[in-house]
């Protein structure tokens, strides 16, 4: 799995966050079809992102190929520290529309366990979809 962070992808920590037990993950909107920009500039703001795809079937005219769709459009995954980190920023990024919080004052993390699930199922940014989906 790649996370993008300052110079290309790494699997590290920016520098300024001293703990990563303190650094959770958070999710912005992003901008209709603007996620890979979003990405670009929140990896220049020195900010871990993660933009989860997969492998669709795509046909037209006779023609098939398969492209990579966004797992959630509209969405992009943040990890920082909202105590160390200058996260006001990643409202005025552009690409970004908001973070997403209950409220207007802090973020809304996600639960570790369910990011986890999603990181599990990903490799280098790209979701393994079941092959049989389950009813329901």
């Amino acid at each position: 799995m790649q996370l993008a962070a300052d110079s290309g992808s790494a699997r590290g920590l920016p520098r300024q966050v001293r703990d990563p037990l303190a650094a959770r993950w958070y999710v912005a909107e992003t901008l209709p079809a603007r996620e890979e920009i979003a990405i670009q500039n929140l990896r220049r703001q020195q900010f871990i992102s993660f933009y989860p795809r997969f492998r669709k079937l795509r046909r037209h005219a006779r023609r098939q190929g398969t492209v990579l769709s966004p797992l959630f459009p509209g969405y992009v995954f943040i990890r920082f520290d909202p105590d160390r980190q200058p996260w006001h920023s990643i409202n005025g990024t552009f690409g970004i529309r908001r973070l997403v919080s209950a409220t207007n004052a802090r973020p809304q993390p996600i639960p570790e366990a369910v990011i986890q699930h999603i990181l599990a199922r990903c490799q280098d940014d790209i979701a393994r979809l079941l092959d049989s989906p389950e009813p329901g």
